[in-house]
């Protein structure tokens, strides 16, 4: 059984993880969600956040580093992808990816 210190320090390290992929003025007042321990959960909150900016940290399923930092339109695209539902997006997204190393983010 994990101790609240082991689960802290988890914490600590996944938002650690998560404030990597933007620069501090976005991550700096930015929720800070883990990914859903189980397919059809939400994401946890792991720090709330006041800019309108939703961070997640590196993906435990996938090799390397690969945080990200998303406004509303991309939040409602990660939503809908974790339901398979169809995004219903109205505006243009911005997302940072900018952590060395991550899947994808050198190509």
């Amino acid at each position: 059984m994990p101790t609240a210190l082991s689960e802290t320090a988890a914490k600590d390290q996944k938002i650690g993880s998560a404030i990597t992929a933007a620069p501090a003025s976005v991550t700096g007042k930015a929720t800070i969600l883990d990914w859903p321990a189980h397919e059809g959960d939400k994401p946890a909150v792991l720090r709330a956040g006041t800019n309108g900016w939703s961070c997640l940290p590196d993906m435990p399923e996938i090799e390397g580093s690969d945080p990200m930092c998303l406004d509303q339109p991309w939040m409602k695209w990660i939503d809908a992808y974790m339901t398979h539902t169809t995004p219903q997006i109205t505006s243009v997204g911005v997302g940072y990816t900018i952590a060395p190393g991550g899947a994808g983010a050198d190509t």
